[in-house]
């Protein structure tokens, strides 16, 4: 499995995106390449290796309604306008930026680091959003076409570490695209036109395998799970490491097992999570299924921030003040999660449209981050001076 990925490195479109990031003030692609930091590049603004946290405070208001951008953003944005446009016109023109892989070495090889591409992205969406506010919806929806394009590039890696980055910046990007106005009809379907579950699961399954032979593969040393590194890596050791591989390979085929036969909703990770926190030892690579418990949470709330996203855009299409009766007639959409689950949509005497959805489990309701979006969102009525 690990053969179908051969070790590679960075496309000049990626090295050419991490020049311009520098000029950005955001650094470390990788773990192991790291840029110096000049005078110019120490930016206040991004000293908390994330953007400012006005970025998540509008996207977790449930409603298109956007606070004035801070004076530092603003400068911020100002200052680095070329560097954007730069940016823009580089990736919008040219390939999937694509960064340098080696599956064979798993924990040990290159992994997009999850600070540089939340600090990338989340520039972009506080560009896009403050054209949003300004009226430049063209120009705003260039911009997100350039991050969704450099996401696609860690979404079509195979590691379950960058897909798990991929999709903590996808959080973000349909967070924002909920915000935006005039949105081609076409991203309807282009969010939700990879098959994320079934590659979901050939990341977990590959890197469970990596596992598997960076453990069996005695005659290099590894680090893992806190072990006396001395005890482990010794011919003493070695035998208790072959078994830890074999069990890797027997983990990855039980959370296969179990997921595959489940559709997103009626599986909880925490509840699995927790039974197997009292049936296993903390010593084994039960400690990685449960990683993969939570990432696979992670997946199912992205899909259904996904989902809500799609109906939001369904019902902005249709203009609710045009046609009195044109939103209503809007269809409901059956979630692709759960079964018995659909996104619906419901009008208010006053013209404000409320979209939610109908049987969605309480696990998938629970916040359990800052950076969670909503699950409902409001749609006010267009002021009639909007009308055209």
């Amino acid at each position: 499995m690990i053969s179908r990925f051969p070790k590679r490195g960075m496309n000049d479109v990626a090295g050419k995106v991490e020049v311009l990031t520098t000029r950005l003030g955001i650094f470390d692609p990788m773990p192991f390449r790291v840029y110096e930091r000049s005078a110019r590049g120490k930016v206040d603004l991004l000293r908390s290796l994330d953007v400012p946290p006005y970025l998540d405070a509008q996207l977790r208001k449930s409603s298109d309604d956007l606070d004035e951008v801070p004076e530092d953003i603003r400068n911020y944005l100002e200052e680095h306008r070329a560097d954007l446009d730069a940016l823009y016109k580089l990736v919008l023109q040219n390939e999937v930026p694509k960064w340098e892989m080696d599956i064979a070495r798993w924990v040990e090889g290159p992994l997009p680091g999850l600070y540089y591409h939340r600090q990338l992205h989340g520039v972009i969406a506080l560009d896009i959003l403050t054209k949003t506010r300004l009226g430049l919806n063209r120009e705003a929806l260039k911009a997100f076409e350039a991050s969704w394009k450099i996401n696609q590039g860690l979404l079509d890696r195979p590691e379950l570490s960058s897909h798990l980055v991929a999709h903590s910046v996808l959080n973000r990007q349909v967070g924002v695209l909920r915000k935006m106005r005039e949105v081609p009809s076409e991203w309807q379907t282009r969010i939700l036109d990879r098959d994320f579950r079934t590659s979901f699961l050939q990341a977990i399954r590959l890197d469970l395998v990596a596992l598997s032979k960076y453990l069996s593969d005695t005659n290099k040393n590894v680090s893992f799970l806190g072990l006396d590194d001395n005890i482990i890596n010794s011919p003493l050791g070695h035998p208790f490491r072959r078994i830890m591989g074999v069990q890797a390979l027997e983990v990855a085929n039980q959370i296969l097992s179990e997921l595959k036969t489940s559709d997103f909703c009626s599986f909880d990770p925490d509840s699995a999570r927790e039974q197997l926190d009292t049936s296993r030892s903390r010593w084994n690579v039960g400690t990685n299924l449960i990683n993969d418990l939570r990432a696979w949470k992670t997946l199912t709330k992205s899909l259904v921030n996904l989902e809500l996203t799609r109906k939001i855009l369904q019902v902005k299409a249709t203009h609710p003040t045009k046609n009195e009766d044109s939103l209503r007639k809007v269809a409901d959409i059956p979630s692709k999660l759960c079964s018995d689950a659909k996104w619906v949509h419901q009008v208010t005497a006053d013209g404000t449209t409320l979209i939610a959805c109908t049987k969605l489990p309480d696990w998938i309701k629970r916040e359990t981050t800052r950076f969670d979006l909503p699950l409902t969102y409001l749609l006010k009525p267009a002021p009639r001076n909007d009308l055209r």
